[in-house]
């Protein structure tokens, strides 16, 4: 490792200061079951493997290897793996609410759950054992430091949490405001957290010092979404008023901005996911009203787009192809190709909406997390 990548990595004591009688089944609930097989059986079902041990909507799911944890509105979390999704691994114990967040460390050895009463849980993965836990307030996201042990949550108090785990010493960044801390992103130097707040601001923060680098007025509306290029020189920012901003993170400059028509007068126009392409010049952009646009960073104008007949939940770029995974409220994942819109590929499987989306470092595997209680494992 040279020098300069020595000094982004960070040691987590840098980070923060440490303070001192069964019932006969129905017509209607034998028809429901012949329904539910009827839906397992689908014939355009192209899922690999699926598991089916939440009992609610599903609304997190995160991978590590071949390891899976998936969170969901039934108050419940679990680790599986690809390879055997009938048999978990184990269960995160002890939440109180619907499990919104879910994330291993970037060297696995640990898991968060949280939900959205705030009860954060961290588990080793190896043992299944909870190794520390802590209640911060109704909970907004939850994001692993990329050199550190070091957890980092924002809260709808507006509060952003950083802990070093498995202690737990813990430091806050405050807005002064109520507004909520919505999102949130780690600058690739591992110094700096962008967040977005309801009231559209934008702030970067000094994980160390604890001051707020950068405090901007980015949009009217509550921030959805924030993203960082590769090389940590733009920060970007989508909202629910249809807006993206590109923010320079050393002096808050909006350098550039974009704009969404609305089509009609009740048209959904808002941003719910962005992505900056790792390898070209063009940007990603995912709308309430199912439309996939493609900007180009250099031109700074839309280059093409494609329509999906849902929103847009959530996409990803695949690490080495300028292609982008998307999800549906269709329930169907879609890979398009960044450079003319085209859709490449499609995988079925889910009877209703797909919640979350993640897919493997080589974007070889696509795992999703479903408004039908199931998560689904498709390959590329």
């Amino acid at each position: 490792m040279d020098e300069e990548e020595d000094d982004l990595r960070l040691d987590a004591a840098d980070l923060i200061e440490v303070p001192d009688a069964d019932e006969e089944i129905g017509i209607s609930e034998a028809l429901e079951d012949m329904d539910m097989m009827n839906r397992d059986e689908r014939d355009d079902d192209v899922a690999v493997s699926v598991f089916r041990k939440h009992e609610k909507a599903v609304f997190s799911v995160s991978l590590n290897a071949n390891l899976v944890a998936s969170g969901g509105e039934d108050d419940r979390a679990f680790v599986w793996t690809i390879e055997n999704s009938e048999t978990p691994v184990f269960e995160c114990k002890g939440h109180k609410d619907s499990v919104t967040c879910t994330g291993f460390s970037r060297d696995g050895h640990f898991l968060a759950t949280g939900d959205m009463s705030g009860v954060v849980r961290v588990w080793n993965t190896e043992t299944g054992l909870e190794v520390w836990g802590f209640e911060c307030g109704d909970l907004e996201w939850l994001v692993w430091h990329s050199g550190a042990p070091v957890l980092l949550a924002g809260t709808t108090s507006g509060v952003t949490w950083m802990w070093k785990i498995p202690a737990g010493d813990a430091k806050t960044y405050s807005s002064g405001s109520d507004s909520s801390a919505s999102c949130g992103k780690l600058l690739p130097d591992g110094k700096r957290l962008a967040v977005g707040y309801g009231d559209g601001r934008v702030r970067v923060w000094d994980l160390k010092g604890g001051d707020a680098l950068v405090n901007v007025i980015a949009h009217q509306g509550n921030i959805t979404c924030i993203e960082c290029c590769n090389d940590g020189s733009l920060v970007a920012s989508g909202s629910d008023d249809g807006s993206v901003r590109f923010v320079n993170p050393l002096n808050g400059k909006i350098v550039a901005g974009i704009e969404q028509e609305r089509e009609g007068e009740d048209s959904a126009i808002g941003v719910e996911s962005f992505g900056f392409c790792s390898h070209l010049p063009i940007a990603a952009i995912g709308y309430l009203n199912g439309c996939l646009k493609f900007w180009d960073m250099a031109m700074q104008r839309f280059r093409n787009e494609y329509r999906h007949p849902g929103s847009v939940v959530r996409l990803l770029w695949h690490p080495s192809e300028p292609f982008v995974f998307t999800c549906c409220l269709d329930g169907i994942v879609r890979l398009c190709d960044g450079r003319n819109g085209q859709c490449l590929t499609e995988w079925h499987g889910h009877d209703e909406a797909i919640l979350d989306m993640v897919i493997s470092i080589d974007g070889s595997t696509i795992v999703t997390g479903s408004e039908d209680s199931t998560c689904r494992v498709f390959k590329k």
